[in-house]
């Protein structure tokens, strides 16, 4: 048995990897007991530490059964109420703080693991952005285009659809 254990970090998260459960329940313990001596605290309240098929990581849901990743159903409709509102904003001409349309464009990055091509659809709305923060600053407001309509719909389609991404491709050799 191979004892490599897979581990996936982002800023205060960690997630660990094994096929073995026993194995990585073991690893898992280490670990926390490596952390908690070198002085880190930890909310074990928002910690899984009993191996698990789906977890909770980084606001998506990873299925390790099937190596797919999706967005969690309450970020989801976060985004899809944000989207609306931007949409109406951008229909109806409104304007909207340039600080408001970077979350906005952040948030939608974040989920890049799921969708692959998620940042072809964030160019327009981020030109804009761009543009405005240069002309007028951080702190101001901008009107954006209506040509930024048609990544905010493919945006709340995929959000609507959320397929989940396969994490592990596997190719075909002819």
């Amino acid at each position: 048995m191979k004892h490599e254990i897979r581990i996936i970090n982002y800023v205060d998260g960690i997630l660990l990897l094994h096929q073995n459960k026993e194995y990585l329940k073991n690893m898992t313990q280490r670990v926390i007991d490596t952390l908690k001596y070198l002085g880190f605290s930890m909310n074990m309240e928002k910690s899984e530490t009993e191996p698990n098929q789906t977890v909770i990581f980084l606001g998506l849901e990873w299925n390790l059964a099937n190596a797919t990743v999706k967005t969690k159903p309450k970020n989801r409709l976060l985004l899809l109420h944000d989207l609306y509102n931007m949409r109406r904003c951008i229909k109806t001409g409104t304007e909207i703080t340039v600080k408001q349309t970077a979350k906005l464009i952040g948030k939608l990055n974040y989920l890049r693991l799921q969708f692959q091509e998620a940042s072809l659809f964030l160019n327009t709305m981020d030109h804009q952005r761009a543009q405005a923060e240069r002309l007028r600053g951080w702190n101001t407001t901008m009107i954006i285009n209506k040509t930024a309509i048609a990544d905010i719909n493919w945006w709340i389609a995929k959000l609507k659809a959320n397929i989940p991404a396969q994490l592990i491709y596997k190719y075909h050799h002819k």
